[in-house]
């Protein structure tokens, strides 16, 4: 299977969905960009950052975001193999779905 890159515009659209979504899980955990900056040991302007899609969380930090977000890490670390290589994605969301067969 031959994997896709994506282009620069549609990394900076994933960016930038991908921050809206670390800001709606960080607004559902009762937290301001400050709080949860503190929290990780990062600055708010990084959090912001995030959340503009400006930044990225790097991978191997995704447990930790996950864990402050009060999300499961595997919710994070799909929005973000959603948006680095979308045929990943979804031959991953073949292999996850429960009811597969194969």
């Amino acid at each position: 299977m031959a994997l896709t890159q994506l282009t620069d515009t549609e990394q900076n659209g994933h960016k930038k969905a991908f921050g809206e979504l670390v800001a709606d899980w960080r607004r559902s955990a009762g937290l301001t960009q400050l709080a949860l900056a503190e929290g990780l040991g990062v600055t708010r302007g990084f959090i912001q950052a995030i959340e503009d899609g400006r930044k990225r969380i790097a991978l191997e930090r995704m447990e930790i975001y996950a864990h402050a977000l009060r999300k499961p890490v595997d919710e994070l670390y799909e929005e973000h193999i959603r948006g680095h290589d979308p045929e990943l994605y979804w031959f991953l969301r073949r292999l996850w779905q429960p009811n597969n067969q194969s």
